[in-house]
């Protein structure tokens, strides 16, 4: 059986389970648990928030909100300014400065580093002596989707906790011009609809956990991204082999050049709504948040077969 249909397979148990009392289906970690046996997280999450854009940026900010109105207990660590592509760059010497700047709040964070260091020392001394139940990452501004994940910020951020043994959830908002080649200039990111749907989510992933301490299984991160256009559902995704967005390089001068980039992967994702896919950015371009797993390899093209049931199980209960 391939790894694909053992994961039907399991997704189809888990189904078909869940309304029989007393019957056996297959935990999130791997255990076998009975359908009647008492299992989720009723008390609210220690989260620690953090993303590449920065503490001030609005993605983030819909987020902390979102998240705080759900009753979850948020500090957000974070980077004093715009870390875009930064992957999981650490410091391993000098200083790092740690700020409040917000008059008021004292959960609020800002550090003079990377994503990843924000994190890291959020986790080490912020949350030194109780570990946070889960990391959030983002909401970014833009995607990150298939092989760009290897230098996201975002997706960096979240990575970096997975390796410290904390689950995370790395979270992207679509920007319309990243699918729409002839986007004229109005509206931007659905930062709303993206914090609403985070808030669901992690509150899914709480309900449904097999306790607080186990909320996802362990190595197991989330890789969201939310459509420029109106939400049509959530899909399980994959990732394909190359990256959605294209670095560029035109010469501006003796010895320097001018770094753009190159939306045709998924402006051709826009032009064709039709076949088949998993894709991750071929789902978002048709108006579908994807979800895909995270373990901290690069660019993840066989997850293992408990993470992408996990996965399956969390879609299919979003929908």
């Amino acid at each position: 059986m391939n790894r694909r249909t053992a994961v039907a397979v399991a997704v189809g148990v888990l189904a078909a389970t869940a309304g029989t009392p007393g019957a056996v289906a297959e935990s999130s970690t791997g255990a076998v648990a009975t359908a009647g046996q008492q299992a989720g997280c009723s008390r609210p999450l220690d989260i620690l928030l953090s993303n590449d854009d920065g503490y001030a940026a609005p993605g983030i900010n819909a987020v902390y909100k979102a998240l705080k109105s759900a009753g979850h207990h948020v500090k957000m660590v974070a980077p004093m300014t715009n870390q875009t592509g930064r992957g999981g760059a650490l410091a391993y010497g000098g200083a790092l400065e740690v700020t409040q700047p917000v008059a008021g709040d004292p959960d609020i964070h800002a550090v003079s580093g990377t994503p990843a260091d924000s994190v890291a020392f959020g986790l080490q001394v912020l949350y030194a002596h109780d570990a946070p139940d889960l990391v959030v990452s983002g909401s970014n501004s833009g995607t990150n989707l298939s092989r760009t994940v290897n230098h996201s910020g975002t997706v960096g951020a979240a990575v970096t906790a997975v390796d410290r043994g904390i689950p995370a959830i790395a979270v992207s908002t679509a920007h319309p011009a990243e699918f729409d080649p002839k986007w004229d200039g109005t509206g931007g990111e659905d930062f709303v609809g993206t914090a609403k749907l985070v808030r669901t989510l992690v509150d899914t992933v709480k309900d449904t956990a097999d306790s607080c301490e186990q909320l996802m299984p362990p190595t197991l991160g989330l890789n969201v991204n939310y459509p420029a256009r109106p939400l049509e559902g959530v899909r399980a995704a994959t990732l394909a082999v190359h990256e959605s967005i294209l670095t560029t390089y035109e010469k501006a001068g003796p010895g320097e050049y001018k770094v753009g980039y190159n939306l045709d992967p998924m402006h051709e994702a826009t032009a064709d709504q039709t076949s088949r896919t998993t894709v991750d950015y071929e789902l978002v371009a048709r108006g579908y948040a994807s979800v895909t797993p995270l373990d901290g390899s690069p660019a993840l093209e066989t997850p293992a077969q408990s993470h992408q049931a996990f996965v399956d199980r969390l879609v299919e209960k979003l929908n």
